[in-house]
């Protein structure tokens, strides 16, 4: 999580507006800084590929987007669904871990 918390701390420290003093981060406005925050969140809301138990998507074992944009854990979520089904848990996210091996190409 905290791999993906810096990325999207990155990208917001490049490409901020701020309205009152009307100032662009130098980065605002790029279509590839634009595909890659996509990208990354959408990363986290598909369903896990090949998994075909109880927990299917990050977010029903705890894993959710705060409103500033970065991710964390909701540790009583997780517990619980580990405690319900602890080879779910895992599964999901070995399926993660093996999709997130592939190289995606941003053009």
């Amino acid at each position: 999580m905290s791999a993906f918390n810096d990325v999207i701390e990155r990208i917001n420290t490049y490409d901020p507006y701020d309205s009152e003093t009307e100032t662009r981060g130098p980065l605002l406005g790029d279509p590839t800084v634009s595909r890659v925050r996509s990208e990354l969140y959408r990363s986290l809301q598909q369903s896990a590929v090949g998994v075909e138990t109880s927990y299917r998507y990050l977010s029903q074992v705890g894993i959710k987007v705060t409103t500033d944009g970065m991710i964390e854990l909701d540790k009583a979520k997780f517990n619980t669904a580990y405690e319900n089904d602890p080879e779910a848990v895992e599964n999901l996210f070995a399926a993660f871990e093996q999709q997130g091996s592939s190289t995606t190409e941003i053009a």
